[in-house]
C-alpha cells in the first residue's frame, strides 16, 4: 500500500476456505491510524478463476473515538465511586456518639 509514492505498509485480506465446515470466510485487513482517528478496512470481495481479485475498501472515520469514549466512561465511573472524605467524617460523627456497651 502506497500513499504519495511512499510505502505505508502491507495489508493481507483474502478468503479462507474451511472444508470441514464447507464454508468460505472473508478475512478482513484493518489498518488503524491513531493520528487521524480513522480505520481502513480492506475486504477481498471476489476472486475470479483467472486470478483477478476485487477488493472493497472502506474508510471509517473517528473509530478511535469509540475507544476514547470507553476510557472516559471508565475514568468517570472510578471518580464517581471514589469514597468522599467529607461524607465519611459526617458518618463517623453521626454514629460515633452511639457506643455499644460490651458487658463482661
Amino acid at each position: 500500500m502506497r500513499r504519495g509514492g511512499e510505502a505505508q505498509g502491507t495489508m493481507s485480506a483474502g478468503k479462507n476456505h474451511y472444508p470441514v465446515e464447507q464454508q468460505t470466510s472473508n478475512e478482513v485487513a484493518i489498518r488503524s491510524n491513531w493520528v487521524t482517528g480513522e480505520d481502513l478496512y480492506l475486504i477481498a470481495q471476489q476472486i475470479d478463476r483467472n486470478g483477478t481479485v476485487y477488493f472493497k475498501a472502506e474508510v471509517l472515520p473517528l473509530v478511535n473515538l469509540i475507544w476514547l469514549a470507553g476510557l472516559v466512561f471508565v475514568a468517570g465511573s472510578l471518580i464517581a465511586l471514589w469514597p468522599d472524605a467529607r461524607e465519611s467524617r459526617r458518618l463517623a460523627e453521626r454514629y460515633g456518639r452511639y457506643r455499644v456497651a460490651v458487658e463482661t
